[in-house]
């Protein structure tokens, strides 16, 4: 019996010998080389795609405002338009993808809101500015946007942050800013917004 265990350690000795001898041949050694190395390369091909499809999307992408519309394709997949704002041509989101642009997506887009003034008072930037912005081929008018204020046509713009902040009382006032104090400062903004849009007529 102890014969026949000594044998069986020995076979198991001797396999494990020679499974080394095979794993650390030169060949093997040439194979799991070439292996790493393809693997290696696949992983840089797919890397460098990956970053050019990348770049391919930020380019696409304008620095600024951008349209933003939304629509549903095949399979119910939401897109949304990366052109800056624009009344003409067509929608298309960052993979090509285009739609139409329909008229009454633009019925409310210039009308003063507490929403809209919220959106100045809260935009982190230094210098944020409420003003028109305008179709990119045409220069209509298109819809009420916050950008910074060095990027803003002088004569389209509608408020400053630190003039709405002066009109709520100044930075340091007591009270929080309540929907009750922007509302009776919005027909004073949309009659600004009014002239500048009767100034295209």
């Amino acid at each position: 019996m102890a014969e026949i265990r000594l044998d069986g350690l020995l076979r198991a000795i001797l396999d494990t010998a020679e499974k080394n001898r095979r794993r650390n041949s030169p060949a093997a050694k040439a194979a799991r080389s070439a292996r790493s190395a393809k693997a290696a390369e696949t992983r840089r091909v797919r890397l460098a795609e990956l970053r050019k499809t990348e770049e391919w999307i930020e380019a696409r992408i304008p620095d600024g405002p951008v349209c933003n519309a939304m629509d549903i394709v095949m399979d119910a997949q939401e897109v949304f338009c990366v052109r800056p704002p624009h009344r003409s041509g067509r929608h298309e989101d960052v993979d090509g993808t285009t739609w139409d642009v329909l008229e009454e997506e633009f019925e409310d887009m210039l009308n003063m809101t507490i929403t809209v003034l919220k959106t100045l008072l809260d935009d982190p930037s230094d210098s944020p500015v409420l003003y028109v912005s305008r179709d990119e081929d045409t220069g209509e008018p298109v819809r009420l946007d916050v950008w910074d204020d060095a990027y803003a046509l002088y004569a389209d713009v509608v408020v400053r942050k630190h003039e709405l902040v002066d009109a709520l009382g100044g930075p340091d006032h007591p009270n929080r800013v309540t929907d009750d104090a922007l509302e009776h400062l919005l027909q004073d903004y949309q009659e600004t917004v009014d002239g500048i849009v009767a100034k295209e007529s």
